[in-house]
């Protein structure tokens, strides 16, 4: 079963993080429309903003642990 173009749309903004009410102005539907669609493909933007951050750290992290080893040449 393939998306409606309305569903890959908002899950195509979603996953470049964007909010739901701008989602709604931009594609020109209700926020609740935008709400709905991501509740239904399972789209949390508060776990998605954790596992990001997470990311973000280890990356951090790993560039910290190259430059103590002497960089990466």
């Amino acid at each position: 079963m393939g998306l409606y173009p309305i569903e890959q749309a908002v899950l195509e903004l979603a996953d470049r993080g964007i909010d739901s009410g701008v989602i709604a102005c931009r594609l020109g539907v209700k926020k609740a429309s935008v709400i709905s669609i991501r509740a239904r493909f399972n789209v949390d933007p508060a776990k998605d903003a954790a596992a990001d951050d997470a990311l973000r750290a280890q990356t951090a992290r790993l560039g910290e642990l190259v430059r103590e080893a002497g960089g990466h040449r």
